[in-house]
C-alpha cells in the first residue's frame, strides 16, 4: 500500500493507531505489516470521513489523489483501474470455486 509518513504520524497522533511508533521513524512504513496497518486505517477513515458514509469510488479516489481531488479528473483514471482489477479478481474467484483445479 501507499501511505506517506505523514498520514501515518497523523493516524497515529490523532486517530489513536499507536501499535507503532512512526513518528520520527518513517522507515516503519517499509515493513509490510506496519504499511498495511497504517494504510487499512486510511482507508477506513475515509470511508466515514466528515461524518458521512462514503462510496467505494469515493474512498478509493481519494485514496490515490486525497479528499480534496476524490471528484476531480486526475483520480478518475486510477478508479477505472482498481474497477478492472477489483473485477477480474471476482472472476477468478467465482472459477476458481465453481471450477477447481
Amino acid at each position: 500500500m501507499q501511505i506517506a509518513p505523514e498520514v501515518a504520524e497523523w493516524l497515529a497522533r490523532e486517530m489513536g493507531y499507536r501499535n507503532y511508533e512512526v513518528e520520527g521513524d518513517p522507515m516503519l512504513l517499509y515493513k509490510p505489516f506496519v504499511n498495511v496497518y497504517f494504510g487499512a486505517a486510511y482507508i477506513k477513515w475515509l470511508s466515514s470521513s466528515d461524518g458521512k458514509e462514503r462510496s467505494e469510488e469515493f474512498v478509493i479516489r481519494a485514496y490515490r489523489g486525497g479528499i480534496k481531488k476524490a471528484t476531480h479528473k486526475s483520480t478518475a483514471d486510477y478508479f477505472q483501474r482498481y474497477l478492472s482489477v477489483r473485477d477480474s479478481l471476482l472472476a477468478k474467484r467465482f472459477c476458481d470455486f465453481f471450477y477447481p483445479i
